[in-house]
């Protein structure tokens, strides 16, 4: 009997080291992942803030603000703290993610006449889809809080749509329109630009007296492998 429970006790510990083994191995690799993508989003923020200061030197009425920089850099950070502080660091819950950027905007700018409505679906993401996602309904949202209502407040709305194996981004607002908004070879047309190509996405602007639409189709809808 003793020799059969020495022999039950070995055989635990030996699949409990393996189970620490392996744990070891999955924390080991996310680390490197994790290292790995922060320094992709900072040469990323870093090409942004060199392209934007070359803008500056040929064309001072095309140069960002420092609070656009912030608001970018805010947006990475923010989506870092989800991926990596309230996942297992490989899915990003997509509603939270962009609900929480959101209210980062709606608090730095202090419009209390401007009402932000998200309606997207709770799926999670890859990075790879989550990270230009955020950064471009960041850039398509601070574009509507600066330029949509200069003399009134109005609503913004966030809308991502599932069909099938696709996603459709639409941002709108009820402004005055797009005459003093986004220039071509503006930092943040670039940008945008450059997002829905990371995308893999086709943009399409409509203005008039009702306000903005940005529709971004096309998306495909890279989802994560959710864990409990």
């Amino acid at each position: 009997i003793a020799a059969a429970m020495a022999a039950f006790v070995a055989i635990l510990l030996f699949f409990a080291w393996r189970a620490q083994r392996k744990a070891a191995r999955t924390r080991a690799t996310l680390l490197a992942e994790i290292h790995h993508r922060t320094k992709n989003n900072l040469q990323f923020i870093t090409s942004l803030l060199n392209m934007d200061a070359r803008r500056q030197r040929k064309n001072p009425s095309h140069a960002a603000s420092p609070e656009d920089a912030a608001h970018r850099v805010q947006a990475m950070a923010l989506l870092h703290d989800r991926l990596y502080a309230e996942t297992d660091g490989h899915s990003v819950n997509l509603h939270e993610f962009l609900r929480a950027m959101l209210q980062q905007v709606e608090a730095s700018f202090g419009r209390d006449d401007v009402e932000g409505t998200l309606n997207a679906p709770d799926i999670h993401l890859t990075p790879d889809t989550s990270a230009p996602m955020g950064l471009l309904v960041c850039e398509l949202v601070l574009n509507a809080y600066k330029h949509a209502f200069p003399d009134r407040g109005g609503a913004i709305l966030v809308e991502i749509e599932e069909r099938g194996r696709e996603l459709v981004l639409t941002v709108t607002d009820d402004g005055c329109g797009a005459k003093d908004g986004l220039r071509d070879g503006s930092v943040g047309m670039t940008l945008i630009e450059d997002l829905v190509a990371q995308l893999k996405g086709t943009a399409k602007m409509e203005s008039g007296d009702w306000g903005t639409r940005w529709t971004i189709s096309g998306i495909p809808a890279k989802r994560a492998v959710e864990t409990v």
